[in-house]
């Protein structure tokens, strides 16, 4: 996980509940990945309300943008890389919600993917793996009527695209992903949700 200060103002942005963030890079080899703590980040101006950071390392480079929507963030990792790289994933967006709860097992999560027996809404602490990856969109609510997280995809998308959730103590942690289906160098790979 980030302990920059470089990402200061999108995790005021995201929220006191928000603990933690981070991105990460999966390679083909299935044994290589990239998180954002190896990166070199650095934030770009902007012109409008656009958080644009760019981290560096030896085999790439990432452009990580945070642009408000609606009550939100719509976040888009796009990397760059000057030989071509065999990446399986990325994860645009990784991220530890803790509010503060006695019990954060018994808040609501909705699943909507492709494995129908699992669609709705379950408690945190009944996620299964089974319901742990394969959804368009993940969030946490207390109940029908305060606020929670929500993260969703925004479409259409190039690639394939869901979110993973993991209830570890009384933290969930999100993840959205994309697994990519082309080698990136001479193209660009990019995500967003």
């Amino acid at each position: 996980m980030i302990n920059s200060s470089v990402f200061a103002d999108v995790l005021q942005v995201l929220g006191p509940d928000v603990r933690a963030l981070n991105c990460c890079i999966a390679f083909a080899d299935g044994r290589t990945m990239l998180e954002a703590d190896a990166l070199t980040w650095s934030r770009i101006p902007s012109d409008d309300a656009a958080m644009i950071f760019r981290g560096e390392c030896d085999v790439l480079a990432a452009t990580w943008t945070f642009v408000p929507w609606g009550d939100g963030l719509w976040v888009t990792l796009s990397l760059h890389a000057h030989t071509p790289i065999q990446c399986a994933a990325i994860s645009n967006v990784i991220l530890d919600y803790a509010p503060l709860t006695p019990d954060l097992g018994a808040w609501w999560v909705p699943n909507f993917g492709g494995n129908v027996h699992t669609v709705g809404l379950h408690h945190a602490s009944e996620i299964t793996a089974r319901m742990r990856a394969d959804s368009v969109m993940r969030g946490a609510f207390p109940n029908a009527s305060d606020s929670g997280l929500f993260l969703a995809t925004r479409f259409p998308q190039t690639h394939e695209h869901d979110y993973s959730i993991d209830h570890i103590d009384n933290t969930l942690r999100f993840t959205g992903e994309t697994r990519v289906r082309q080698t990136i160098g001479a193209q660009n790979s990019q995500r967003r949700s």
